[in-house]
């Protein structure tokens, strides 16, 4: 084999999240060896209850709050809103729970980068009516 056909290139910059093979190691075809994220498209998922989602479009301003910073709105949009409701929670055992169907929503962060990191939670609030956000306190 030609050396320069052993060398593995990302398809895109980003950041490694997990190594699963280490330098030096023989794997086969097809073989996952890292997980590679790019960090300036971290974004949020979350569910906006059935009766609510006609005011949500896609594009629509919205706001993340980190856990870690919940003082500090990270700007975002609505990037994606799954095609049809699911159950929350996901197993539910009760008729009053079985009712309360919500939809996913993806919210695209346009900030933050660098200290939104996947898997850190967050709160996310999109704006439905109006041009400007409603004055409340966070804690």
């Amino acid at each position: 084999a030609n050396r320069s056909d052993l060398i593995i290139r990302a398809p895109f910059d980003g950041t490694v999240i997990t190594r699963a093979a280490e330098p030096g190691e023989v794997v086969t075809a097809g073989t996952a060896i890292i997980t590679l994220l790019d960090l300036s498209k971290v974004y949020l998922r979350g569910y906006v209850p059935e009766g609510q989602i006609g005011k949500v479009a896609l594009n629509q301003q919205a706001r993340v709050y980190l856990d870690s910073n919940p003082s500090e709105p990270i700007p975002a949009y609505v990037l994606r809103i799954d095609p049809q409701a699911t159950f929350t929670p996901e197993n539910t055992y009760f008729r009053d729970d079985r009712v309360k169907q919500v939809v996913g929503v993806k919210l695209q962060l346009k900030g933050g980068i660098g200290y939104a990191k996947p898997g850190m939670p967050a709160d996310g609030e999109i704006l439905v009516s109006g041009d400007t956000w409603p004055v409340h306190k966070r804690k």
